[in-house]
């Protein structure tokens, strides 16, 4: 539960202070890794997931480097990785919500619920 907790407010402390929480990308997934099997308060989890999602979340158009798209990738793959990183956002959101409805991950559900609708479709 510490390992979840101390990562969850590292991530939150980031975000509130307006910076990137995208180091704590793997720390946040070895800690998921770590805890998985662990018994641990629904809440804690919940923040856990939470924290996840919202790495991903930074990722997405206005909110992360999708404003700067590498020089290397075409339209169709950026919109690609940005579906790939609005679902895997909308996945650990949604499941810090099934864990704890008073996790605080409501909003950005429906926002990043209006971002996927707003991707232009990919063909191949």
């Amino acid at each position: 539960t510490l390992v979840a907790e101390e990562i969850s407010d590292a991530v939150r402390r980031l975000i509130s202070a307006g910076e990137s929480a995208a180091p704590l990308l793997f720390p946040c997934l070895a800690a998921q890794s770590l805890t998985a099997a662990e018994d641990m308060p629904d809440q804690s989890r919940a923040r856990l997931y939470k924290a996840l999602g919202l790495i991903y979340t930074e990722s997405l158009g206005d909110m992360g480097p999708a404003r700067n798209p590498p020089v290397n990738k075409t339209p169709s793959e950026l919109v690609a990785d940005l579906r790939i990183a609005a679902d895997t956002a909308l996945d650990y959101l949604r499941r810090a919500l099934a864990k704890d409805q008073n996790v605080g991950v409501k909003k950005d559900i429906e926002r990043i619920e209006r971002f996927i609708k707003n991707l232009p479709e990919v063909n191949g």
